[in-house]
């Protein structure tokens, strides 16, 4: 058993570090405070720094759009392609030996 299987096993979890670029992660981050701007831009409020605050005030100052702008981020292809990047894809079938991954839908 490898060190990333036994982590998983002990924790429930691993956390693989470095295992994407950090431009496609703040491209990600970026597209994802867009998607809640748009909204907060909808409804007339300031855009907070960053995504999180964005997130935030849109749960604060609508909690029904909020539910509806977060179900909807699977369907950004800038997250789609992050959650499918291809090292994700190569470490998964490495470390924990899936030869099919299947991606359930919605």
């Amino acid at each position: 058993m490898n060190d990333v299987m036994k982590s998983y096993d002990e924790n429930g979890f691993y956390v693989a570090k470095s295992l994407l670029p950090k431009e496609i992660i703040n491209e990600t981050i970026s597209s994802i405070k867009k998607h809640f701007d748009n909204q907060l831009r909808f409804l007339n409020q300031d855009m907070p720094n960053d995504a999180y605050e964005s997130m935030k005030l849109l749960h604060k100052v609508d909690i029904e759009r909020y539910k509806k702008t977060v179900g909807a981020l699977w369907r950004k292809m800038s997250l789609y392609n992050f959650l499918h990047h291809e090292n994700i894809q190569s470490f998964v079938k490495e470390n924990f030996r899936w030869s099919d991954i299947v991606i359930p839908g919605g």
